[in-house]
């Protein structure tokens, strides 16, 4: 599967892509690049609040640019939006971050399987 991070904070990144580690993954630091890489991914990990484009105003380019699905992991434990398909708050929860994909994973396979 192929996964973005993005999150300006490295230290969140770096745990995210290790809790992802199996997949091909791609980076991003700002929401710029996110928005360059979100079409050639199937699941995106990220942040809302980057310098610049953020927030709401950044998940409505994201969910223009992709068909991935969105999952938000913020600080901003007020932060509702419900065109994405979750949204976890920090610290980073290893297990959330390992369900979500599992169950991704599962998804994928059995759209192949119907698929024959």
């Amino acid at each position: 599967m192929r996964i973005l991070v993005a999150d300006q904070e490295s230290v969140d990144r770096s745990l995210l892509k290790a809790i992802c580690r199996g997949h091909r993954i791609n980076e991003a630091k700002h929401s710029t690049e996110a928005l360059r890489l979100g079409d050639k991914v199937d699941l995106i990990f990220t942040d809302i609040g980057f310098p610049g484009l953020a927030g709401k105003e950044y998940i409505t380019a994201l969910k223009r640019r992709t068909m991935a699905k969105i999952i938000i992991v913020t600080a901003y434990t007020d932060y509702e939006d419900t065109r994405v398909d979750h949204i976890f708050y920090k610290p980073i929860n290893r297990k959330q971050i390992t369900e979500i994909i599992n169950s991704y994973d599962k998804t994928k396979t059995s759209a192949r399987t119907d698929e024959k």
